[in-house]
């Protein structure tokens, strides 16, 4: 069983919440720098996305590697379906980022660009509130990672 821990704690859900607060705070910059016409806001969301889409890779294979524990994610069963749900919606958001740091650069952009990019950056936030939910229920719904655990413990 492939267990990823530092310490005992798992490496997984520590590095969730890097990219969660970066692109939040980088749609909030890009939102405010598009308002404001202020650049130095735009260089910060630019950057708070960079940041984010490399936390993410980091939080994505981590996360890849315990589903592929089939004890704690038997195929078919409830928490398999939560798990591949919150990794559709997440990979999604992920998606949604390093599309954007592929149009845009941490100078502002046309206003043109500047509005796919602030409308990626909100898809990717809504993708990435989903994907969060969808974790939500894998670890604390009764049919959720408890369920397997007591399936395979007997409790």
């Amino acid at each position: 069983m492939l267990r990823l821990h530092i310490q005992g704690v798992p490496i997984h859900p520590a590095l969730v919440h890097f990219p969660v607060a970066l692109w939040s705070l980088a749609a909030a910059a890009q939102a405010a720098a598009l308002v404001f016409d202020h650049a130095g806001l735009w260089a910060m969301g630019y950057w708070l996305v960079l940041l984010g889409v490399i936390f993410g890779a980091l939080a994505a294979a981590t996360g890849v590697l315990e589903f592929a524990d089939r004890r704690r994610f038997p195929r078919h069963s409830p928490a398999f379906h939560m798990a591949f749900a919150h990794m559709r919606w997440m990979a999604a958001a992920w998606n949604c980022f390093a599309i954007e740091l592929a149009l845009v650069q941490a100078q502002p952009p046309s206003s043109t660009i500047g509005a796919i990019a602030l409308g990626l950056s909100l898809t990717g936030f809504a993708c990435m509130t989903w994907g969060a939910h969808q974790a939500g229920r894998l670890v604390h719904s009764p049919q959720g990672l408890h369920a397997t655990y007591q399936d395979h413990h007997g409790h």
